[in-house]
């Protein structure tokens, strides 16, 4: 019997035929008659029932199917015309479906898709990265100056790639697009730009000739500004005030501030000096006001670095154009006679004065904190001078001081140095402005006032929160500076033979015996020295090395390749167990200083490993600036003379000197 017979009762109809079966067997005993009466009766009443109840499931089934025919048919068309792009692909990337505005939007109604891969037409898409879940969503894809977002459903992912299907919805959203371009191309930045040399130019020149050569410089400056659209005001003798949009700042940097070079060309007096540009700029910040702020930042980091150079400030970084060439030297002392002053008073009102230089010190550092502790003596205030007795390369300066009575107790360790500050302390930091590299960086933000004096190019680690700064790139060494402002403290600047010789070998440290980055103060400093009793002689011993560590640069200079024709490379690890860091280091500028001297050289580097550090040491003649390389890698100095320390081995840390180098040549 068929099955579906039974399934047509239900539970109601079932307990019914059932009691009207048990009464036509009751009545089998009772009457033949009766009996096949009712079953007669019931089996008629049976048929009538399920006759009745299969028509009506074949008139719902053909309902359900005419619905459902109807809503494919809907849906299908409704698919096919929808007003947005949709596309399917299968596990491998390739177009299984589309709807004709998909085939209007990649133009290729006549030519059918089916089988391309979507990466074809869509770089940006690939079945590999939505399966993963690697994709963004919404990605962002462009097609034939259009953008879209691309909206993309979840896989039902089956265990043939090809039966995987990846519905895509694509949102076009080209005006938003185009507007965000259209904001941000005219997205503003504001700039100062000042004439660095300007008191040298204007220096004894013929007026008429002095006014038509600032003339021609107004116009070049205004003519680069305004040629693209940006507006330009000159608001003090030698600045300028300009606002201008993205396409000029993008322009700019792809000519690589052309402007720092044209402006050289306009030379001033008998003399040809060349005019050289300072230019800081504000960029991709909310306000005019930030931008400003930025610009003056970046306008003050641009000198501090040297000058003839474009520092460009974002949020929360610099970005650096030029600066290649050396600073020129400001021959006027009215700011170290101003900077003495100030220190003066800053000095009398501390109870004390803690002094310390930057890590390793160096004949620099504690030349200028010998000079500074004498004049806080001077002027009857307790001093300290913080340098770690086991990591410098002044060790024969050292032991000199420590025997005189006046610097009894008057050198402290970076661990013990808290101890003698206090809430009215005064912190002079000498030879250094940056947090990392001073000897103690813990000191900085205990003292109720820091007084910063370096002659280091400005890196982005500056202590910005100095009450005194005294930073001049221009000069020599940290000695010439302290070296004036002594000469402008009067009796309290006083010094003895000693001291003298001191502050002269900090200078001669930094000038390789007044070859490099010499100016017309810096003899003055070392004449006013010379006064004071400073003898060359002893100063000369400080410098004298011994047996074995000539041995060790020879070694290192040996090593040596040249790299880009101009630079030579000395790797050196095998150093020796029982070698002091002081003298590796010593070592390592002594090598430099070497190379430096062949004539194909105009950059030196040595690299030297040293108990899980690496650290590298660069020299150069000025014709390249290694202080702009090795910031590259965390270091810093001057346009001649610089250094770095990495983490790394000593093999890696060439491969990052090398790609260093590679950008610099490359700007």
């Amino acid at each position: 019997m068929d099955r579906s017979i039974f399934k047509a009762f239900t539970a109601g109809s079932r307990i019914i035929f059932i009691v009207l079966a048990a009464f036509i067997v009751i009545s089998l005993f009772f009457s033949p008659v009766v009996f096949w009466i009712e079953l007669i009766v019931t089996l008629v009443l049976l048929a009538f029932y399920i006759y009745t109840v299969r028509t009506k499931q074949r008139d719902l089934i053909k309902y359900v199917e005419s619905i459902t025919y109807k809503a494919g048919s809907t849906a299908k068309s409704s698919l096919l015309s929808f007003p947005m792009p949709i596309a399917v692909i299968d596990g491998s990337g390739e177009l299984a479906w589309h709807n004709e505005m998909f085939a209007r939007m990649t133009n290729s109604e006549s030519m059918p898709l089916f089988g391309s891969r979507i990466s074809d037409i869509f770089p940006e898409l690939d079945a590999e990265s939505i399966l993963d879940g690697r994709l963004e969503q919404p990605a962002r894809v462009a097609f034939d100056n259009r953008w879209f977002n691309v909206y993309v459903s979840s896989p039902s992912v089956t265990k043939s790639r090809s039966d995987t299907l990846i519905t895509m919805y694509f949102y076009e959203n080209t005006d938003y697009v185009s507007l965000k371009q259209e904001m941000a191309a005219k997205k503003s930045s504001v700039g100062i730009i000042l004439i660095d040399n300007y008191e040298e130019l204007v220096s004894g020149q013929k007026e008429s000739a002095l006014n038509m050569a600032l003339s021609r410089l107004d116009e070049l400056i205004t003519v680069w500004v305004t040629k693209s659209g940006g507006a330009i005001q000159k608001y003090e003798r030698d600045r300028y005030f300009f606002v201008a949009d993205e396409s000029f700042m993008k322009k700019a940097i792809e000519e690589k501030f052309s402007i720092l070079s044209e402006a050289k060309t306009n030379t001033v007096g008998p003399n040809r000096l060349p005019v050289t540009l300072s230019i800081g700029i504000g960029r991709d910040l909310q306000t005019f006001f930030e931008k400003f702020e930025a610009a003056k930042s970046a306008i003050d980091m641009a000198l501090g670095r040297g000058g003839d150079q474009v520092v460009i400030k974002t949020r929360g970084s610099f970005e650096y154009f030029g600066g290649k060439t050396e600073g020129t030297s400001k021959r006027t002392k009215v700011r170290s006679r101003v900077v003495a002053t100030a220190l003066r008073e800053l000095i009398v009102m501390a109870d004390s004065v803690v002094i310390m230089g930057h890590k390793y010190a160096d004949y620099d550092a504690l030349g200028a904190a010998i000079g500074l502790y004498r004049a806080c003596r001077n002027l009857n205030t307790k001093a300290k001078i913080v340098i770690d007795p086991q990591s410098n390369m002044v060790g024969k300066m050292l032991e000199r001081f420590r025997q005189k009575e006046l610097y009894a107790g008057a050198f402290i360790t970076p661990e013990t140095a808290e101890e003698y500050i206090s809430a009215k302390s005064l912190l002079c930091i000498v030879d250094s402005h940056r947090y990392d590299y001073c000897e103690a960086p813990a000191l900085i933000g205990l003292a109720k006032h820091v007084a910063v004096i370096d002659h280091h190019r400005k890196s982005e680690q500056f202590i910005d929160n100095a009450t005194l700064l005294y930073h001049e790139p221009f000069l020599s060494s940290t000695c010439e500076m302290v070296t004036e402002m002594l000469q402008y403290l009067g009796d309290s600047g006083r010094i003895d033979r000693d001291e003298a010789e001191a502050l002269l070998a900090g200078i001669m440290l930094d000038t390789k015996n007044f070859t490099f980055k010499t100016g017309v103060r810096t003899f003055e400093a070392a004449a006013h020295l010379k006064r004071c009793g400073a003898d060359t002689i002893a100063v000369k011993r400080f410098f004298s090395t011994e047996f074995n560590n000539y041995r060790l640069k020879s070694d290192i200079v040996s090593s040596a390749r040249i790299y880009h024709d101009c630079t030579a490379i000395a790797e050196y690890e095998a150093v020796p167990a029982d070698t002091p860091l002081s003298r590796f280091k010593e070592s390592l500028s002594m090598a430099a200083d070497e190379l430096v001297s062949i004539s194909q050289v105009q950059a030196s580097f040595v690299v030297g490993e040293y108990d899980g550090k690496t650290h590298i040491s660069a020299r150069s003649m000025g014709e390249i600036n290694v202080q702009m390389i090795l910031e590259r890698l965390g270091g810093g100095g001057h346009q001649t003379m610089a250094g770095a320390q990495l983490t790394t081995s000593a093999p890696e840390a060439v491969e990052r000197l090398k790609a260093a180098i590679d950008a610099y040549f490359e700007r």
